[in-house]
């Protein structure tokens, strides 16, 4: 009985290993991860080594928006103020006031400038309950952009290369031709602008339009394959031709968790398939940002900084993120031949 006994476990410890060994973790840790320090950290070799950028900002200051041009990282905070880093040298910033362009509204804290956005003419920004400000390059003031009636918040200020604007708002996109003295409503939730084709994430999908948003064609199949006609948020993701969605999925009250579905199209929105990162990333509570670039991905999500090279099959973590977070948030961007990433407040 013994020998028998022996056999039997010899055996199930033999197939216990070989399914072990069949399974495939997503998750590489190859080195030793660094944790996140400071508001700013910064690599400059494509993601594997990183450090801890310090700008001169006033004492706990956290971020509320970031953007970035050709010479400048460009965070946005209270009172109308942006602070400008120097792209070559981090550590170098300059404040400006953007509401500049309005000298009888006096700067105050909830003044949030919560979006930076570039357009072909200049520079785009929002500040909370207030409004969009332009400043064109090379001009040295910022001048104001009347919203549509009724509109309070936006999350996207788009420029096509004819200075059309577009504004993403929780209640559609609007465009204006003659700089906000009238706006047209489209809908949806954020917009890519190509030179001859306007992509907009709808409430029911991906809309399409080919004559500068005259006429739509809506992409059905990935409005199902994505459940985007129930409650949840999406956003669209540009590398050149190259499109990702990230879809929070609707689920009741009662489940557990969240489930994130990611779809792909390398042809401008036309045709659509699951992403291979869908894998891995779909039960994340939360994707703060991603970036992507050919085959490499670095991703945002709560347990820190993820990175891959093949198109998302497997990941390594690159950088871990404090436990306790509050409400911030980590951003994810490629500025020029840094990669930065950001921490952000990302409100109530």
């Amino acid at each position: 009985m013994k020998i028998f006994g022996s056999i039997i476990l010899a055996i199930v410890l033999f197939h216990s290993c070989s399914f072990q060994s069949q399974e495939s973790d997503p998750v590489k840790d190859e080195n030793p991860v660094i944790g996140f320090t400071g508001n700013i950290m910064v690599s400059d070799d494509g993601g594997k080594t990183w450090h801890t950028a310090n700008p001169e900002l006033p004492e706990n200051f956290v971020p509320i928006s970031v953007n970035y041009d050709e010479n400048n990282v460009i965070l946005g905070s209270n009172y109308g103020d942006i602070y400008k880093l120097n792209r070559g040298d981090l550590s170098k910033s300059e404040k400006e006031n953007t509401l500049t362009a309005m000298p009888s509204v006096e700067p105050k804290d909830y003044h949030s400038v919560t979006g930076i956005f570039n357009g072909p003419s200049g520079q785009y920004v929002y500040i909370n309950g207030t409004g969009i400000f332009h400043k064109k390059h090379n001009a040295g003031i910022w001048e104001p952009i009347s919203l549509p009636v009724g509109i309070n918040y936006l999350s996207h200020v788009k420029e096509d290369d004819n200075n059309n604007i577009y504004i993403v708002t929780p209640y559609g996109v609007y465009r204006t031709a003659n700089k906000g003295e009238s706006w047209d409503k489209i809908f949806a939730h954020n917009l890519i602008v190509y030179p001859d084709r306007l992509i907009v994430n709808g409430i029911n999908g991906v809309y399409l339009s080919d004559d500068a948003g005259k006429t739509w064609t809506v992409n059905t199949s990935l409005n199902i394959q994505t459940n985007d006609n129930k409650n949840g948020n999406s956003t669209i993701y540009q590398d050149g031709d190259n499109l990702l969605i990230v879809k929070k999925l609707a689920s009741s009250a009662y489940d557990i968790g969240t489930e994130y579905v990611l779809y792909h199209s390398n042809d401008r929105g036309v045709t659509w398939t699951k992403h291979p990162s869908n894998d891995f990333l779909q039960d994340e509570r939360d994707i703060y940002s991603m970036t992507l670039n050919k085959n490499k991905l670095f991703c945002s999500i709560n347990q820190g900084l993820m990175s891959s090279e093949d198109n998302g099959k497997t990941w390594t973590k690159v950088l871990s993120f404090p436990e306790d977070k509050n409400n911030y948030g980590y951003r994810i961007f490629e500025a020029g031949e840094k990669l930065i990433c950001v921490k952000m407040f990302m409100g109530c």
